[in-house]
């Protein structure tokens, strides 16, 4: 059996559908339950620059948008697929 081409593999994961209302954002820990990752962790990937600078509202609570949680998503399931940061 071929393996999946890694840029077919991407393009799949991206095209991946969250919420049909874009306006719809997630706090840092509603997005840490959702994607079972630690508060500590989604701190960690902005800081290192897997995700950019995450949108914070008035008091200073990031606000995660759609493409913020794509993103999330799209990491978990590349780190699940053994496939290492290259950067």
């Amino acid at each position: 059996m071929e393996s999946t081409p890694a840029c077919i593999l991407v393009l799949v994961l991206v095209r991946t559908n969250l919420w049909e209302d874009n306006n719809i954002t997630m706090t840092i820990a509603e997005a840490g339950e959702r994607y079972g990752l630690s508060i500590d962790t989604l701190r960690y990937y902005e800081r290192i620059g897997l995700i950019p600078p995450v949108t914070r509202s008035g008091r200073g609570i990031r606000d995660y948008s759609k493409m913020d949680c794509r993103r999330i998503g799209f990491i978990k399931r590349m780190r699940s697929a053994g496939i290492p940061r290259c950067l």
